[in-house]
């Protein structure tokens, strides 16, 4: 995957946090045995750990890592992390010790361990999180160092995708980088691995779809348009968010962009009743689709345009994980309450919310902590 692939290798590829490069830096210079640990913490995808394994690498250190969410119970804290902590290096390198997640330990006693190794740590020690106020591990801000983490910006995050593409010599256009970028709220991840999903959809089926939206824009003729979708293999609705994304480029005449923007209209209703299961709007919807957005305009335009893939499909193949978990988590609740996914989701959703603050709803519907904190949210 592209985000192993170019995962930083020294603080030089660290892409928007110099400031939390620079703490590290002078912050591990100057520790000493009794010291502070330093404690990183913000949004997912804004470097934590990477900063951490690049600066080790950088400096040839011995990373001792360790996901505080794999241990659950003090007595695992203390007998894992407390071993870490106190034994030299087998190999004579100066140690590292990196506790990933600290927000995910299961219980609160779980912290008074990790706080007695910290202040008895023969060697450095970071911990990571997404949120640094939880009550629970309220008591690690007496022995650490807060240094937040804020979201990469567009710009930064931009650049990093250029480069990528640049590399990978994936044919996208700035216009689309731009868009990815915006759109990952400062996820550089998440960015990536758009950026990859987006590429192989290109190669995939780049001259089937590009041609099938040259067609339909192009064309004066509702038949040649019709039969633009009788060679692609995409879902029709797939083509709607080609089409409804470019035709602004395309279209230069405001009445034409006018027309045309009614017929996609006519479409997206048509497509809604599909959605109902009335299979029969299906023919209507493809004729407004490619017909009418076809005559909607006056005059053919000979200009050259660079299709661009709708934003829409990167914003749900970036939430494509969270979706997919809610859904399963609305399947386990909706076999307790005989309710379907979709009725738990509508109804029941905001009552759950509210009963987890005094009731484990986790433990009653066999819920996964991951699954509990995408329904709380």
């Amino acid at each position: 995957m592209l985000t192993e692939k170019y995962k930083p290798k020294t603080t030089k590829d660290i892409v928007g946090q110099n400031s939390v490069v620079e703490k590290l830096k002078y912050w591990f210079v100057n520790w000493k045995p009794g010291s502070r640990a330093l404690f990183f913490y913000g949004p997912p995808g804004t470097g934590k750990t990477s900063i951490v394994t690049a600066f080790s690498h950088e400096h040839k250190l011995e990373l001792i890592e360790m996901n505080a969410s794999d241990y659950r119970t003090p007595d695992q804290v203390e007998k894992v992390a407390g071993a870490a902590s106190t034994q030299n290096s087998l190999t004579g390198r100066k140690k590292l010790i990196l506790i990933d997640e600290v927000d995910g330990l299961a219980k609160g006693e779980a912290v008074a361990p990790l706080v007695n190794l910290i202040k008895n740590s023969s060697f450095p020690i970071v911990m990571t999180a997404n949120e640094a106020w939880d009550l629970k591990i309220r008591a690690l801000h007496e022995v650490a160092e807060l240094m937040q983490l804020k979201k990469v910006m567009p710009s930064s995050v931009a650049r990093k995708l250029k480069d990528i593409s640049t590399r990978e010599k994936i044919e996208i256009d700035d216009g689309t980088i731009k868009s990815i970028a915006e759109n990952s709220a400062g996820d550089l991840r998440a960015a990536i691995n758009d950026l990859e999903s987006l590429s192989s959809s290109f190669r995939e089926s780049k001259v089937s779809i590009f041609d099938a939206v040259r067609k339909i824009m192009k064309s004066e003729s509702a038949k040649d348009a019709k039969s633009s979708l009788n060679s692609v293999s995409e879902d029709p609705e797939y083509v709607f968010w080609w089409i409804e994304n470019n035709v602004i480029e395309e279209y230069k005449d405001p009445e034409d962009l006018a027309n045309a923007m009614r017929a996609l209209a006519l479409a997206d209703l048509f497509r809604t009743r599909i959605r109902k299961q009335n299979w029969k709007m299906l023919g209507y919807f493809i004729d407004m689709l490619t017909a009418g957005t076809a005559i909607a305009k006056k005059q053919k335009y000979s200009s050259f345009v660079m299709y661009r893939p709708p934003e829409i499909i990167a914003a749900l193949g970036r939430t494509k994980k969270v979706r997919a978990l809610r859904k399963e988590a609305c399947k386990k609740i909706g076999k307790y309450l005989h309710e379907s996914a979709a009725g738990v989701n509508a109804v029941y959703l905001p009552f759950l919310k509210i009963i987890s603050q005094n009731m484990d709803v986790a433990a009653s519907f066999g819920l996964t902590e991951e699954e509990m904190e995408i329904l709380k949210n």
